[in-house]
């Protein structure tokens, strides 16, 4: 981890401002060291690092465990990230002086974390309450099956100091908080055939969402959801637990007073995508060959997309080999990577698979004919 959240902090960010996007939010990937049984060790506050390099060389060794902090956002009907497993951040409002600041403020709202800089700060600064590692890369929040452009998001990770700092939780925006070790989301992740963790999607709602207005679509999209359409939408996921849920292990007099009940959550969507790069930069070549694409449920419907999604799949493959030869351009965005045009394939598999099935009945009907005509 040394080597790569150093690489990271060398790094330049490169603002991405696309045409026509103005909105822009910012996410905080906040890390924070304990020993291996889980117990949160008392930090060397006094201690004056130099560099992030010397912080991390007396960290990130044997006795020491580097964890992820996680939210979980409140349910609300209104809301289209409601329910899901993210990182703290939030939306730039005009006051806002860059999308560094975005992130520090947000995340003193949300969990109550203080993790300020300078809002320009180089990557490896370090404070009195956290070190700013740097960024990753700036990735736009696409809808309509990646054809409209919502917003820039703009990830930062950094290093929380004293492990033992209280979370308090916004309650109209976050539900619970969860650390979890940075060992079990490279295991999650990296789970391949049956083991694989999946998150199901009603593709009708999906569908409505999209092209909300149109009555001739929202039947068509009611009809494909159903059991005899193409099934559940399946996004790749991550089944993360963590034994630290909503505020961290309770101390008395440096004893273990408590520990919160272990929580088992989904992390999929564009914070897996941020998980996917991170873990990549820390470790290069270990993530690439297990990145997965969204399908279906139904295998017919399954094997189309996978047929004509052949050589997009083999192409991008042939990306992230080249990628993980050289870890020094900033672009790691590669779930974006992954899924530009993809869902294309996508669109193309469920118009064979429901056109086969068309024909496959048509044949069956016309058999039955012949058979009853029979003298």
């Amino acid at each position: 981890m040394t080597r790569g959240l150093s690489r990271l902090s060398t790094l330049p960010e490169i603002t991405a401002t696309p045409e026509g996007v103005s909105r822009r939010a910012s996410v905080a990937l906040i890390i924070r060291f304990v020993n291996l049984d889980g117990q949160i060790l008392r930090p060397k506050l006094d201690r004056n690092y130099e560099t992030l390099e010397d912080y991390l060389l007396e960290h990130d060794t044997s006795d020491y465990r580097p964890e992820v902090l996680f939210i979980e956002r409140v349910t609300r009907t209104t809301d289209r990230w409601s329910g899901h497993v993210a990182l703290p951040g939030g939306k730039r409002d005009p006051e806002d002086v860059s999308d560094l600041a975005v992130c520090i403020r947000e995340t003193q709202e949300e969990v109550g974390l203080d993790i300020s800089v300078d809002p320009f700060a180089p990557g490896g600064t370090i404070s009195e309450k956290a070190i700013y590692v740097g960024s990753l890369t700036q990735r736009p929040v696409l809808s309509r099956w990646g054809k409209k452009n919502l917003m820039t998001l703009c990830p930062y990770v950094f290093i929380l100091r004293d492990p033992n700092t209280k979370i308090t939780c916004q309650e109209t925006e976050i539900a619970a908080t969860l650390w979890v070790p940075v060992y079990q989301l490279k295991k999650e992740i990296t789970k391949s055939g049956s083991s694989a963790s999946w998150i199901t999607s009603n593709y009708a709602s999906r569908m409505k969402l999209a092209y909300k207005g149109r009555f001739f679509t929202n039947w068509i999209a009611d009809f494909l959801g159903s059991k005899f359409g193409v099934g559940e939408l399946l996004f790749p996921a991550a089944n993360i637990s963590s034994e630290s849920v909503s505020i961290p292990a309770i101390y008395s007099d440096d004893t273990l007073v408590s520990k919160p009940a272990k929580k088992s959550v989904l992390l999929w969507g564009l914070t897996h995508g941020m998980i996917i790069d991170f873990l990549e930069i820390i470790q290069p070549g270990s993530i690439l060959p297990f990145i997965r694409w969204p399908t279906f449920s139904y295998l017919d419907v399954r094997f189309w997309i996978r047929l004509l999604s052949w050589f997009h799949v083999r192409r991008v493959k042939n990306q992230f080999r080249r990628i993980s030869r050289n870890y020094n351009s900033s672009n790691m965005d590669l779930m974006g990577l992954s899924l530009n045009n993809y869902f294309n394939y996508v669109s193309g598999g469920i118009y064979l698979s429901m056109g086969f099935r068309a024909v496959i009945i048509i044949l069956g009907l016309y058999r039955l004919k012949l058979y009853f005509r029979k003298p």
